[in-house]
């Protein structure tokens, strides 16, 4: 049988763990931030005309998660427990069609950078509560 919690109880447990999430994840992100910078670099060492093409890609990915940063920092992210999962998944699933995507642009990508796709699985558990909102995030 599923445990039952009060309803306030709960809500409050919800907003300690959000006050605990958000500051994660904006770690995470400004981890996200310099590894798709960083991984330019590796781009080049695969093929040197690479930048060309997943140049404008990783772009995309930094100010993806510098607005995602940004809206950490609004009343109603940082208030309302529900939107934090919400956030999370989506993050996720634009970390992990861009990363594809850049891996699709480079000769042997995805046998050289599948680690990069495992990196970012590493922040799940410190961004996400319970094993559903994790499951949500990986299983895409």
């Amino acid at each position: 049988m599923p445990i039952k919690f009060e309803p306030d109880i709960e809500h409050i447990y919800a907003k300690h763990m959000l006050s605990k999430f958000i500051p994660l994840s904006r770690l995470a992100y400004g981890i996200g931030i310099i590894a798709f910078i960083g991984y330019g670099f590796w781009d080049l060492m695969l093929d040197p005309e690479a930048l060309e093409r997943t140049g404008p890609i990783r772009l995309i990915a930094v100010l993806h998660f510098l607005i995602c940063i940004g809206l950490s920092f609004l009343q109603p992210m940082r208030r309302n427990p529900t939107y934090w999962p919400v956030l999370s998944v989506y993050v996720y699933c634009v970390y992990g069609f861009l990363f594809t995507l850049i891996l699709s642009q480079l000769p042997g990508g995805f046998v050289a950078g599948v680690g990069g796709l495992i990196l970012g699985m590493i922040f799940v558990p410190a961004t996400t509560s319970g094993v559903r909102q994790a499951a949500s995030m990986l299983g895409v």
